[in-house]
């Protein structure tokens, strides 16, 4: 058996999947994906919106799945979890208040 340090490359490219906590965000949602443009995979993770913020969600290109609010903690880990079962292998997250380009400077 050999040992591999931790940092060599694998075969599997790597992808960043964005996830945005929302609960009727249809003012703030689109300029919040366009700041997530960069993203591999957009992810709305909503709290049954009763706005226009899952439509707008999904024109953007974005996967929306539903889930109940508890607490911002559980949310966030909820949509951890449900986001990096799949094959991201970075996943940042955000509020629809968000934009990317700002907290990044651009």
């Amino acid at each position: 058996m050999t040992n591999q340090p931790a940092n060599q490359p694998t075969n599997q490219p790597t992808t960043l999947a964005a996830i945005v906590l929302t609960l009727n965000e249809e003012r703030h949602i689109q300029e919040c994906l366009a700041s997530l443009a960069w993203a591999d995979h957009l992810v709305v993770f909503d709290c049954f919106s009763t706005d226009g913020t899952v439509g707008l969600a999904q024109q953007a290109g974005a996967e929306v799945i539903w889930h109940p609010f508890e607490n911002y903690a559980q949310q966030r880990n909820a949509a951890l979890e449900q986001v990096q079962s799949g094959s991201s292998s970075w996943t940042p997250t955000s509020g629809p208040h968000q934009s990317w380009r700002r907290r990044c400077g651009r």
